[in-house]
């Protein structure tokens, strides 16, 4: 009977994690289409420098791409393990960047996957972060793994919407929410400090970030944003 039950949570969180994979497919787009709109100005000021070889961690559907055009970018690597956003990549890719001489390549999984054999540690000038460290399971890892594979002197560039440390009824909300907002959303946490994990690594000097509110979302325990660059400055 323990292993019928033990079975049957199984195809339980199988299926959960297939329907929340499914709806973060559709969700992702248009939440990220209302953040994108909202932060469009600061994020042409915030990627004005990128350049060379790119990697997008998580990029859902590349909305990043088109902040690549008309820059010294090489190659832009598009990172994303949901299956269901694939197709999205690959659309956005074929219409923004065949004139901009961009190479493209798409690699469907996580940041751990990424073969080590085909993207070496220090092999790249700039990572995007576009609300990514909410969802990886283990944030520290995750941004340790960032800093080995950019060279010295490249740049991690992030968007993270982050537990709000100056308002104490929306943190409150952001904790509360949190275990049934993470099942819904296929993983996304928003009771994350980012930016001190970020901080922790790469060294609080090294980071710049920028706080803002999009409180006109209809989602307030995703409103407040951190904006910035962190550098990977020493061995």
């Amino acid at each position: 009977a323990a292993a019928v039950a033990l079975g049957a949570l199984a195809l339980l969180q199988h299926r959960r994690k297939s329907f929340s994979a499914r709806v973060a497919a559709v969700a992702v787009p248009m939440v990220m289409g209302w953040v994108d709109e909202a932060l469009r100005d600061l994020r042409l000021d915030q990627l004005k420098g990128l350049r060379g070889r790119v990697l997008d961690v998580g990029c859902g559907d590349a909305p990043y791409l088109e902040y690549a055009r008309g820059k010294p970018v090489e190659l832009y690597v598009c990172l994303e393990p949901n299956p269901g956003l694939q197709g999205a990549v690959k659309a956005r890719a074929e219409k923004l960047l065949p004139v901009d001489g961009i190479r493209v390549e798409q690699f469907a999984g996580t940041l751990e996957e990424l073969p080590a054999g085909d993207y070496p540690e220090g092999s790249f000038d700039a990572v995007i972060l576009g609300n990514v460290l909410c969802e990886v399971p283990d944030p520290k890892a995750a941004v340790a793994r960032c800093r080995a594979l950019l060279r010295p002197g490249g740049r991690v560039y992030f968007c993270e919407h982050v537990l709000d440390q100056d308002a104490p009824l929306r943190r409150a909300l952001q904790r509360a929410i949190n275990p049934w907002w993470s099942v819904v959303s296929d993983g996304c946490n928003c009771n994350r400090d980012s930016v001190a994990t970020l901080r922790g690594a790469f060294g609080a000097p090294n980071v710049v970030a920028l706080p803002v509110y999009l409180d006109h979302i209809p989602l307030p325990w995703l409103a407040r944003f951190e904006l910035g660059v962190a550098v990977h400055r020493g061995p």
